[in-house]
Parts: C-alpha cells; structure tokens; sequence
C-alpha cells in the first residue's frame, strides 16, 4: 500500500510533468506564430531585395565605366591601361 509521502510524490510528479507539457505546448505555439510573421517578412523583403540587387549590379558597372574613363583620361587619352 502507498504511504503519504508516496502518494504526494506521485501527485507532485504528475503535476509537474503536466505543467511541463503545457509549457512545452505554448513555446511550440510562440515559434509557429513566430515563424509565419518571419515568412511574411520575408516575403515582404524579397521584392525590396532583388530591386537592390539590381541597383547594386547597375551601380558597380557605372563604376567600372567612371574608372575606365578615369584611366583614359589620366593616360592622355589612350587607352593603355594594364587590361589591355
């Protein structure tokens, strides 16, 4: 037969592995919420981030036209720079 002090062992047991499963349940709620306000973001971000992209690519070749002619200039007009 159970004693009191096994029984309350028990009982302490059960309610903490209880309280555990609840906790366990809201933190894989917390994450799901979290991950789909991530995906929105994201998806938000993808348009904005290709259009950078673009921009990035368009800004290094300016830049590697302003230095070409930079080059051409400071070469008095010709073009020998060391890629040629």
């Amino acid at each position: 037969m159970a004693t009191p002090a096994l029984v309350v062992v028990i009982v302490a047991s059960i309610v903490s592995l209880s309280v555990l499963a609840v906790a366990i349940v809201l933190v894989v709620t917390q994450v799901k919420h979290l991950v789909a306000g991530l995906s929105r973001v994201q998806q938000e971000l993808d348009p904005h981030l290709a259009k950078l992209s673009t921009a990035a690519e368009e800004t290094q070749r300016r830049l590697e036209q302003v230095s070409e002619a930079g080059r051409a200039l400071s070469d008095g007009g010709t073009n020998t720079s060391a890629r040629d």
